[in-house]
């Protein structure tokens, strides 16, 4: 029997609903990506990704897996996928109306079925809730605000996006665990590349694990009293034990429906 679709209701997040919200009504980005300003927007990422990534094809575990996660999320057509060089285990997406998937090297390299599954099915999650248009936008405005026109380029616009790339982790940490079903597996996720390796090989998983300290000692200020302003800049690393703690709270929840 097949598996129900999830939905995104399934899996957004309150605060990323609000935050995009806020992001459209500041910035009326819709109106210019359909404008004639708006236009090759999607050229311009496949000449860029074609250029410097290596498509994947299709026979290759990365896409199987992408397949797989589409059907999970009720995908119509698999984003485009490609492979860049880079040592960093996070999936990048971009393009507008044309989704781009980005795994790096580093993912790829260390053959974790189990994390590579938990990541494709974040990036698929997030193609599903449109996530790539807000990352390409941000994109644009870090790397080509000083040579094209972007009305909406303002201070206020990207600190509501750094904001709201810290919610769509939330979102993406739900629906790895639902399309999973696997809480172990969608927690080691939360922390995979940022832990050591081989320190998070002892480790255990959920409320009464070997990272619950740390959330606790989150949950009291004390990550806050740290690092001061720096922590809406540390955002993988500090808003780690809140992405812990949400998820298991997540899937707590679910388990008493």
């Amino acid at each position: 029997m097949n598996r129900p679709v999830i939905e995104v209701d399934d899996y957004m997040h309150p605060e990323e609903r609000a935050v995009t919200n806020r992001i459209v009504a500041l910035t009326q980005m819709d109106s210019w990506a359909e404008s004639g300003m708006g236009e090759g927007l999607d050229d311009t990422n496949q000449y860029i990704c074609s250029a410097s990534y290596y498509a994947v094809p299709s026979r290759h575990m990365i896409a199987r897996e992408a397949e797989a996660a589409a059907e999970l999320f009720g995908l119509g057509q698999l984003p485009k996928l490609y492979i860049a060089r880079k040592f960093s285990y996070d999936l990048q997406l971009s393009g507008y109306h044309e989704p781009t998937v980005i795994v790096p090297s580093a993912l790829v390299d260390e053959h974790d079925e189990g994390m590579i599954r938990c990541r494709i099915c974040g990036a698929l999650a997030g193609v599903k809730a449109g996530h790539h248009q807000l990352e390409y936008l941000l994109w644009i405005i870090e790397n080509m605000s000083g040579s094209i026109p972007i009305p909406f380029a303002s201070q206020a616009a990207c600190t509501l996006l750094y904001e709201w790339k810290r919610a769509i982790r939330y979102s993406q940490d739900r629906a790895v665990y639902l399309a999973t079903g696997n809480l172990e597996e969608a927690l080691r996720n939360i922390l995979y590349g940022t832990v050591p390796q081989e320190t998070l090989k002892r480790f255990t998983f959920g409320s009464n694990g070997t990272f619950d300290p740390q959330v606790r000692r989150y949950s009291k200020g004390l990550v806050e009293k740290t690092v001061g302003a720096f922590a809406s800049l540390m955002q993988d690393y500090a808003y780690l034990p809140e992405r812990y703690s949400r998820l298991i709270q997540f899937a707590e929840g679910r388990s008493g429906q």
